[in-house]
């Protein structure tokens, strides 16, 4: 079925669904209700772990239009050369306490699931995707990003800005010359000069089918 009047998706992403996260998932979800806009559970599950009701179905109402379950297994299977990201992260972090740093712990869970935490929505367009050919603009939230307002007022207010990827802000290494994932991702930094490197908080973002498109062909498919 082609939901061809939605013109705005938002997943919520999570890894742990416990009922507190029902109850302001619910909340969330009346707020954002409208014909334009659908809202998805995008859940991520331990490999071999029950999931709710796999990429097909759901099984779990949490009171939005669409709950999709993923896991890193099914993520790699879909592509295959990011197979190597873990150990990869890994590596970074046993470097990371070779320095003596602290923050090692921290900084592998970070690294083993940021990298490819977006690569979920690829994974769900794959499924989904043909259903909101229409579809201008996808958020990504994770529940504990609270707005004061009503989201779907928020969400509502951005539909003019046309950019391919919105995100709360952007602070660029001269802005913040400390940050530590500036030395820690010294190796895949190299080659980009420090006058174009920036980061950003991406508990909330926004981006386009196009800009996702992108990053499945040029950093996910070919890895």
């Amino acid at each position: 079925m082609r939901d061809g009047g939605v013109d705005q998706l938002v997943f919520f992403a999570t890894h742990q669904l416990d009922g507190v996260d029902v109850r302001l998932l619910r909340a969330l979800g009346n707020q954002l209700r409208s014909p334009r806009i659908h809202s998805w559970l995008l859940l991520k599950v331990d490999d071999g772990a029950a999931t709710l009701g796999g990429p097909e179905q759901s099984t779990t109402d949490v009171g939005l239009d669409g709950a999709f379950s993923w896991t890193e297994d099914a993520l790699f299977r879909a592509f295959p050369r990011l197979r190597g990201l873990p150990r990869h992260a890994e590596a970074l972090a046993r470097k990371a306490a070779k320095r003596g740093s602290n923050e090692s712990g921290k900084q592998w869970w970070t690294n083993r699931r940021y990298w490819w935490l977006h690569a979920s929505l690829a994974l769900w367009n794959r499924t989904h995707g043909g259903r909101y050919a229409s579809a201008r603009y996808w958020w990504r939230i994770e529940p504990d990003v609270l707005y004061a307002g009503n989201l779907r007022s928020f969400v509502e207010s951005t539909a003019s800005f046309g950019a391919d990827l919105v995100v709360p802000k952007l602070t660029t290494q001269a802005q913040d010359p400390e940050y530590g994932y500036w030395s820690f991702h010294a190796d895949l930094l190299r080659a980009m000069p420090p006058t174009r490197r920036m980061y950003s908080l991406v508990a909330l973002t926004r981006t386009t089918p196009r800009f996702i498109s992108l990053l499945t062909a040029e950093y996910w498919e070919r890895g």
